[in-house]
């Protein structure tokens, strides 16, 4: 049985978006450029491993797998706008009379309660804002 070692690199690696800015005009392989932009800062692991998903529709970017120094390269490149960390966020809710701490016994208004629209409004991406990607606002009317 062959067991592969995993390099030291591969092990200090942490998944990273890649944000490029606009899409450059004229006919080009997006996939390609991003694949040679990425493979110009390994170094100790390969495309194959490194790369994850390549973002072309909502923005225009890539996610791979870096390592900090690869990580100080790629930021340092022509045309590379912004390397962040990955994260995943956790789901708050999908009750929202518990998440607002309410007792099920607690008295209800149905009449105050009728006017009361709560809703998110996801703004989508945009990247020139401080807190991209998290563009997301809550909706209270009543």
């Amino acid at each position: 049985m062959m067991v592969m070692k995993a390099s030291a690199a591969d092990q200090d690696s942490k998944v990273h978006i890649v944000y490029l800015g606009s899409l450059p005009k004229g006919k080009f392989s997006i996939l390609s450029r991003q694949h040679r932009m990425l493979e110009s800062v390994l170094e100790g692991s390969s495309l194959s491993n490194s790369f994850i998903r390549s973002y072309s529709r909502s923005f225009n970017g890539f996610a791979a797998k870096l390592t900090e120094k690869e990580r100080k390269k790629l930021a340092d490149k022509k045309g590379v706008v912004s390397v962040f960390p990955s994260t995943t966020l956790r789901l708050q809710t999908t009750r929202s009379w518990d998440f607002l701490g309410f007792s099920e016994t607690i008295k209800r208004q149905p009449v105050v309660e009728s006017n009361i629209i709560v809703g998110v409004i996801d703004s989508g991406i945009w990247p020139e804002s401080q807190s991209f990607p998290y563009t997301t606002f809550l909706l209270c009317i009543y």
